[in-house]
């Protein structure tokens, strides 16, 4: 529509036809339109009328820009929607035509770089924030409301093709209508609906993805080599001398057993040491790579069909995720949704919303890991045959039973072969909503949804698997004068399984008020909303699976059986269980603002929340909460004359929302448990002791902003400042050990507070005719400390904190580092500290010091994080570069654990550095790695590991995708748009000295995406 870039949304009417442009700028004119000239009007252009033939001819439409009129955005809340110009709130809106071309089956995976979401892969505890931590010891994922209703679903649930708008509430002015769930943001996200009037569109897209697999080689692990050389030192130590005469067996590796046989003369001594030799050059990430990655494969596929008339509009859409990942797992999803709304009144508008999803995953081969094995025990011979590995010692096995038990080896390269997981989920969830205008500017609405989802998770152990071959063995007795054996375990498989439904109810019923009198615009609104989940699990084990009759056998779960090694008593393993979870909400809100000739803009809102969870009094069951905010439109004032301005805003708003756990309650809860496997007698447990002070955690929030438009719109942004103060935060507090047994409960006794800055800057630059130039920078300041908080410790080592749990330390970050101060290597390889301020490696002393002596090394969540996204649109290409950063935070690097390596339980990330460790006198000047002392001296490792030598800057900044796309279109009835998208692109500049990819601690990092697809409009 624009000789250099699409316009979106222009009004196209003529005759009985009208309509708008979509994303792209393209518009379908109907066959037979009864018109003789088209009309084009956009609220930033020049309106422009033409015949239907020239039009039909030329198939492009140049609109000159009207320069400093600006575009009229719609901030959508959940609730209602508001003109941005009198918001005063703190919102992003998420520019989609953005995402459209980044492959993924979740709109998360769209938002990472492209919104003020900061996703951190690092824990779970933290994975997507805004605006920084909210809570101590509660959740701080933002609050997902789908289409006017809290959406607690799985996120890859969203067709992302079906989304017109996404909104992020930042503020307590934006979120605090959304009460106690609020205090982390709100991600508010609106389908597709059609429009009235709208001539038939139909929407295909298509686009396929491939991965590469993984680099094992990624973690920084121990080589063959230097495992061969621990074990044969650890043999010369004796280390293995009770595990050879242990009547439980134990497994002895490949490289002390043959060290056992030239040590008693057992074969010919040059063949061991050959063989040894051998296993030096052996790497089983090899096998892996070959036998067990590939690369993966992920396919989408989305047709919808939408329009509307006079009094109908519709959206129809189904789309097909069909995914196979690296190690050959795959993934159906297939969703589906209608979606009707009808005028059966000028005053009555009902609506239907149905979506159904069915969601199916099959497990795919086995993953690599470094626990349980060693480097050199590959998977497969020279032949491709599978190589067998043991649990108990190899010799033992060899002979066992003579014959008469199951084969008691076991077989990883072929093992994901006889075993089946599955994961089947099912949702529908429906809203009914209906709208009646009683009488001009006043409105009743009222909406229900109710969701349904039932999934189910089942492992199948086929009969010949070693996780049934070696439950039968271990419960095996053998009648050697008869021959034969009876075991507590029957033959056939096994299957786990676990079913799980949650069922939801949420009725909304409101009234909203709009009038606008002399210069005068009053918008409220008032509402009240019930909730009510159930949510049922049950756990079932079953043994002697017959495929081919669907039958099961019994067991025996009371009586013990003799463990045919060890011969202690054991007993079957027992799963059957069942849990209902019943969780009620109530709230009550309103909220109204006024504005004066779209200048100055007040706002409040008041609402209050009640739970089944919290409260023995009724005051402490409800919370209220309420906000109030202001807007000053300083550029629509008479006197501002400034003719490079567009627009320039003030506002400010101040605001309490609150943080719910619904794993909280404020009374004694018992939670039956399943019957006593040794009694058969029923049993339960105290889940949570009575705790009749807990309330509502509350999050409160001032905020200050600027909203501005330069140059003709050509710059356009906001800079926020806020800050955030976590009162009635859960903490743990002491209880008398005698009264309750338990150390600590959680209650309202911990606090923080952090601030911060947000810069949100777009531009739009023309180069010429046909080029365009649309940068977009986002900047993210967060700096939080705990404010109050009960911790109980006297020593240094107590207060130690490598960042993955919460620190707890008044005036410290929620999640940071403190650590034992490390002045490098002593000549004999000694990881040296300090005591009373001297270099010092009495380790016993230094961790008995005060904790003033502990190094503070910094947040383990980015103080800064943003994005630069340059994008370029040449004539009808556009390229877009998304550079991802974060900076001002640390991480803990894994090292070596000499404790766990000599017991070979930690050949992972980190046990590299032991072939990078300290050996000869000299070698402090060039590695911080302490030397391998035997025995072990566990205070030393322990300093060691928590001391900052390990601590590195985790800042960085990574190219986080790529996209090209060519928008065409075929006379007039298709417009088309192909896309390419590179993802995962990695680092291109990261501080710490060791090029550790801050995202991917210990774990193995994807490798980059490739996608191509094409997205067509008839």
């Amino acid at each position: 529509m624009n000789s250099s870039n699409p316009i979106s949304d222009v009004n196209v009417s003529g005759g009985n036809f009208s309509n708008k442009t979509d994303v792209e700028g393209f518009i379908v004119l109907p066959e037979n339109i009864q018109t003789d000239s088209l009309t084009f009007s956009h609220l930033n252009f020049a309106k422009r009328t033409l015949s239907l033939n020239q039009v039909l001819k030329t198939s492009v439409v140049v609109l000159t820009n009207l320069g400093n009129v600006l575009e009229t955005v719609v901030i959508n809340t959940g609730y209602q929607k508001i003109d941005q110009r009198i918001s005063t709130g703190a919102v992003d809106k998420i520019a989609l035509d953005r995402t459209q071309d980044i492959f993924g089956s979740s709109i998360f995976q769209k938002l990472e770089g492209n919104s003020p979401i900061l996703f951190d892969k690092g824990s779970n505890k933290r994975s997507m924030t805004i605006r920084g931590l909210s809570s101590i010891n509660n959740s701080n994922l933002p609050l997902i409301i789908l289409d006017n209703f809290p959406y607690e679903g799985d996120p890859n649930w969203i067709n992302p093709e079906d989304i017109a708008d996404i909104t992020i509430l930042k503020d307590a002015a934006a979120s605090a209508i959304w009460g106690a769930r609020a205090g982390n943001g709100v991600v508010v996200i609106t389908t597709k609906k059609g429009n009235f009037n709208m001539a038939n569109k139909i929407n295909l897209t298509s686009a396929v993805q491939i991965q590469e697999k993984p680099d094992l080689y990624y973690l920084n692990q121990i080589s063959s080599s230097g495992v061969i050389e621990l074990e044969h030192f650890l043999f010369d130590k004796g280390y293995y001398k009770n595990n050879e005469n242990s009547n439980s067996r134990p497994f002895l590796s490949p490289i002390v057993e043959h060290l056992i046989a030239i040590r008693d003369g057992l074969g010919n001594v040059a063949d061991h040491e050959r063989e040894i030799e051998r296993l030096r050059t052996l790497d089983v990430r090899d096998d892996y790579s070959r036998y067990m990655y590939r690369s993966s494969v992920n396919q989408n596929h989305n047709l919808s069909f939408e329009g509307g008339a006079r009094n109908l509009r519709y959206q129809l859409s189904a789309r097909l995720d069909d995914n196979t990942g690296t190690l050959n797992e795959s993934s159906k999803r297939g969703l589906l949704r209608s979606f009707v709304e009808i005028e059966l009144h000028p005053r009555i508008k009902i609506s239907s919303d149905v979506q159904y999803v069915n969601d199916r995953s099959i497990g795919g081969r086995t993953a690599y890991s470094a626990i349980g094995t060693r480097p050199y025990m590959m998977l497969a011979d020279v032949n491709g045959h599978a190589i067998r590995h043991a649990d108990y010692r190899i010799g033992y096995l060899d002979t066992v039973g003579n014959g008469l038990m199951k084969d008691w080896f076991k077989y990883p390269l072929d093992e994901y072969k006889k075993r089946r997981a599955t994961v089947l989920s099912n949702m529908v969830m429906i809203n009914m909503s209906a709208d009646v205008k009683i009488t001009e500017g006043l409105n009743l609405q009222g909406s229900y949804r109710y969701q349904y989802a039932a999934s189910e998770n089942k492992t199948t152990y086929e009969s010949d698997s070693y996780m049934v071959r070696d439950l039968i063995n271990r419960y095996t007795n053998i009648d050697y004068k008869n021959l034969s054996t009876t075991s507590g375990i029957p033959n056939g498989g096994i299957i786990d399984q676990s079913i799980g439904t949650k069922k939801t109810d949420d009725v909304r019923i409101g009234l909203s008020f709009r009038k606008d009198w002399q210069g005068f615009l009053l918008t409220a609104l008032l509402g009240a909303e019930w909730r009510d989940t159930q949510n049922e699990n049950m756990t079932n084990k079953f043994y002697g699976f017959d495929p081919n009759t669907y039958s099961l056998a019994k067991v025996d779960y009371l009586n013990p059986y003799r463990h045919f090694i060890n011969k202690s008593n054991i007993y079957v393993p027992y799963a059957d269980g069942k849990t209902l979870r019943t969780d009620r909400f109530q709230s009550q809100y309103a909220n109204a603002s006024v504005a004066y000739r779209s200048r100055y803009i007040l706002t409040g809102s008041v609402r209050r929340d009640a739970s089944n969870l919290f409260g023995v009094k009724t005051n402490e069951r409800w919370q209220p909460l309420w906000s109030a905010g202001y807007k000053w439109n300083l550029s629509e004032e008479s006197f501002f004359l400034v003719e490079w301005i567009n627009k320039l805003s003030i506002r400010g708003s101040y605001g309490v929302s609150g943080n719910v756990d619904q794993s909280r309650s404020a009374i004694t809860t018992i939670r039956y448990m399943t019957p006593d496997q040794y009694t058969n007698l029923p049993r339960a447990v105290i889940a949570q002791f009575s705790n009749p002070d807990l309330r509502w955690e509350r999050n409160s929030t001032w905020n200050t902003g600027l909203d501005f438009s330069f140059l003709s719109n050509r710059l356009n942004g906001s800079v926020d400042y806020y800050i955030k103060w976590g009162d009635d935060l859960f903490g743990t507090a002491p209880v008398d050990y005698t009264a309750i047994p338990s150390k600590g409960v959680m209650r309202n006794i911990a606090a923080m507070k952090s601030k911060g800055i947000d810069v949100n800057l777009n531009a739009t630059i023309p180069l010429g005719s046909l080029i365009r130039f649309n940068p977009q920078l986002m900047i993210n300041f967060n700096s939080s400390k705990v404010t109050d908080y009960h911790f109980d410790g006297t020593y240094a080592y107590q207060f130690l904190s490598n960042g993955t749990s919460v620190n707890g330390q008044i005036g410290f970050p929620v999640y940071s580092i403190l650590a034992y101060r490390s002045l490098g290597l002593d000549n004999l390889g000694n990881p040296v500290g300090e005591l009373e301020g001297e270099p010092s490696i009495d380790y016993q002393k230094i961790r008995l010091q005060d904790k003033s002596v502990l190094e503070y090394k910094g947040s383990v969540v980015p103080r800064y994080s943003g994005y630069f996204n340059p994008g370029v649109t040449v004539g009808s290409f556009d390229f877009t570069v998304g550079l991802l950063y974060k900076f001002g935070y640390v991480f803990k690097a894994n090292s070596v654990r000499y404790g766990e390596l000599i017991g070979m339980g930690a050949l992972g990330d980190g046990s590299g550095d032991f072939d990078k460790r300290w050996k000869v006198a000299g070698d402090e000047r060039y590695t911080t790695i302490p030397s391998f002392l035997y025995p072990n001296d566990s205070q030393r490792n322990s300093f060691y590991e928590n001391s900052s030598a390990l601590v590195e800057s985790a800042s960085h900044i990574r190219l986080q995708n790529i996209t090209a796309a060519y928008r065409f279109s075929v006379k007039t009835k298709f417009s088309g748009r192909l896309f390419f998208n590179a993802t995962n692109l990695g680092t291109i500049w990261v501080k710490n000295k060791k090029g550790i990819d801050p995202d991917y601690i210990g774990q193995l990092k994807p490798e980059r995406l490739l996608s191509l697809g094409v997205r067509l409009t008839y």
